[in-house]
């Protein structure tokens, strides 16, 4: 006697494929070359590293996947910075980036975020669009030893869940 299928286990069968097929993938912590700093990124293949002219360390990636883009650009500070001048280097170094990416618009910065991992770093968050009509969303970090820029490129392509996955997923070093 051969297995019959019904018609209710061939839909659940189906239904259940697509569930797991169009589910976000799970991102894995990643280690920012040696800062002790971390992050969750899709399809991760490497920093790039450089150094300002100041002597601070910069560490870059982008990557994309399902027609968005995730990126970071870092700075290890050489040197700590005092808190008073948080907000004015965060500001300025975001909005320093946005002609490199084509930023034409952008809502300006979104202040009052608490980093839960260290909580004496302040961030805030934006929308932006591009030249090009992408739209972006930017995450900004700093404390006394880093300074960082997360953003997510073409937010209507990207699950919700993924984009916020990976712009809350940065962590300072202990």
């Amino acid at each position: 006697m051969e297995p019959r299928i019904s018609m209710e286990n061939l839909i659940l069968l189906v239904a259940t494929t697509l569930m797991a097929t169009i589910r976000p993938r799970r991102l894995r912590q990643t280690p920012i070359a040696a800062t002790g700093c971390s992050l969750r990124m899709p399809n991760h293949k490497g920093f790039h590293v450089s150094e300002t002219a100041s002597g601070d360390h910069m560490y870059f990636s982008e990557t994309a996947m399902n027609g968005a883009v995730y990126g970071i650009v870092m700075i290890k500070f050489r040197g700590g910075k005092p808190a008073s001048e948080w907000k004015s280097l965060l500001s300025e170094f975001t909005e320093n980036l946005h002609p490199s990416f084509g930023i034409a618009h952008a809502t300006g910065a979104e202040w009052n975020y608490w980093h839960p991992q260290s909580p004496t770093a302040i961030g805030f968050s934006e929308y932006a669009q591009d030249r090009n009509g992408a739209d972006w969303k930017i995450q900004s970090w700093i404390n006394n030893e880093v300074m960082t820029v997360l953003y997510v490129k073409n937010i209507n392509e990207a699950p919700m869940k993924l984009q916020e996955d990976f712009l809350e997923s940065f962590r300072f070093s202990a």
